[in-house]
């Protein structure tokens, strides 16, 4: 009687360049190679081997289709954190609860930034974090100022960034900044920017 399989070693000898593939597809990929025999017993070989394809090429997509998952996840979640932000701006927020809205965003988008692959969407969802964190650094001079001015950090970066024009108190012989105007600008940069992240988002 002609034995039609070998005796299978330990599991831990599996067939080489198989590592990163499930046990369970392992397993098949051991039985199928593995496997003895001539004439009719051939033909069972080959039936099998459909079947062990199938299993590997399962356990393959749904590695990639997980890691995809997680990057859409955390990409969708940096986003809803961001428009938190933009939500807030449009019908209200003060000072404090804007700080809290920001920590918020920022956390989930340097969760984003550690799975995400470098590419625009990367770079739209930091761009604006960036312009709303501008924004909440010129409402706190604002209220501790008031003046934003040109010639000291932040006004100086703030100025080039958003293109903001100065003003001039003639009295006071005063160039100044005015922080509303920049809070603007920078919350109108935020949402073009999270605008384009969504686009972005939206043809992964």
């Amino acid at each position: 009687m002609v034995r039609i399989f070998k005796r299978r070693e330990s599991i831990k000898s599996a067939t080489p360049g198989t590592q990163g593939i499930a046990p369970d597809a392992r397993e098949a990929l051991h039985i199928g190679t593995n496997y003895t025999g001539s004439g009719g017993d051939m033909n069972h070989k080959s039936r099998m081997l459909p079947v062990i394809l199938a299993i590997i090429s399962t356990q393959l997509l749904s590695a990639c289709g997980g890691l995809s998952g997680k990057r859409d996840t955390a990409a969708q979640e940096a986003v809803a954190a961001l428009r938190k932000i933009e939500a807030a701006v449009q019908v209200g927020v003060n000072y404090q609860q804007y700080g809290t809205l920001l920590i918020e965003a920022k956390s989930k988008v340097n969760d984003a930034n550690a799975v995400l692959p470098d590419g625009e969407l990367k770079q739209r969802l930091n761009a604006a974090m960036d312009a709303s964190a501008d924004a909440g650094q010129v409402w706190g001079i604002k209220i501790s100022g008031p003046y934003l001015l040109p010639h000291r950090e932040p006004g100086a970066s703030l100025m080039r960034k958003y293109n903001l024009k100065t003003q001039t108190i003639s009295a006071a012989a005063l160039t100044y900044i005015d922080p509303d105007e920049a809070m603007q600008a920078a919350w109108g940069a935020a949402m073009g920017h999270l605008l384009m992240a969504q686009k972005q988002l939206e043809e992964q």
